[in-house]
């Protein structure tokens, strides 16, 4: 009789101790499970670039943080029309790849009065070209032939008056078709009074040929080279 009395005290205190730990349990929050990792649900924004590279991030950290300024008047590249305009003898390249030419401003007073002495260069220069296609094209120039030098006199309407020969090339076709160039090339519409001496346009040109190509060894390309100053 006892043994059963106690057998049964045991049965209620194991009892009474379970239901002690279950209210236990239920009276506990139970955790949260973990959150799933923010790089796997969307891009991951890195910030330590060393992650990336073995390269030392001193060097990537001090990159500027937007663009370059501006490139200032100084430092823009040279504008080559402005430049053969204001810089006297600086070449302006005008020809084709096989009878190459150019121009030159030959004084501070051509590039003062630059539209004006641009124009009558251009003029000169692309009547030259064309007259070379008539008797020039079967000459040789010599190698060492001289600048065509010629004055020429414009009266105050730019309507050419006198063109005079200051230096012979040593070449007589090559002076004929630098007098006709001028001839066919100096004139001018509303030419500037400022540039005037003693009531007229004094200009000098400077024309020079060399032979640069051919295909049969009698019709010749040339090399042209014309330049002017205003006197």
């Amino acid at each position: 009789m006892r043994s059963t009395r106690s057998h049964g005290r045991l049965r209620a205190a194991r009892f009474f101790c379970l239901a002690l730990v279950a209210g236990c349990a239920s009276s506990t929050p139970q955790p949260l499970p973990a959150p799933v990792p923010e790089n796997v649900t969307r891009p991951h924004v890195l910030t330590d670039l060393s992650s990336l590279s073995a390269a030392p991030t001193t060097t990537l950290t001090n990159l500027p943080s937007g663009p370059a300024p501006a490139p200032s008047a100084a430092t823009e590249a040279p504008n080559p029309q402005r430049f053969f305009m204001e810089q006297p003898g600086h070449e302006r390249i005008v020809g084709k790849a096989s009878a190459p030419a150019d121009e030159r401003l030959l004084n501070a007073k051509a590039a003062k009065f630059g539209e004006f002495s641009t124009a009558l260069l251009h003029q000169v220069l692309v009547a030259a070209i064309g007259l070379e296609h008539g008797e020039m094209e079967t000459k040789v120039v010599p190698d060492n032939v001289n600048p065509v030098i010629i004055t020429a006199i414009m009266n105050k309407d730019g309507k050419l008056k006198e063109l005079i020969v200051e230096q012979h090339s040593g070449s007589g076709a090559l002076d004929r078709l630098m007098v006709e160039a001028c001839k066919q090339g100096l004139w001018a519409g509303n030419p500037p009074p400022e540039a005037m001496t003693g009531g007229e346009y004094r200009i000098r040109i400077e024309g020079r040929l060399k032979n640069f190509s051919t295909s049969d060894q009698k019709h010749w390309e040339f090399e042209t080279h014309v330049g002017l100053a205003l006197l």
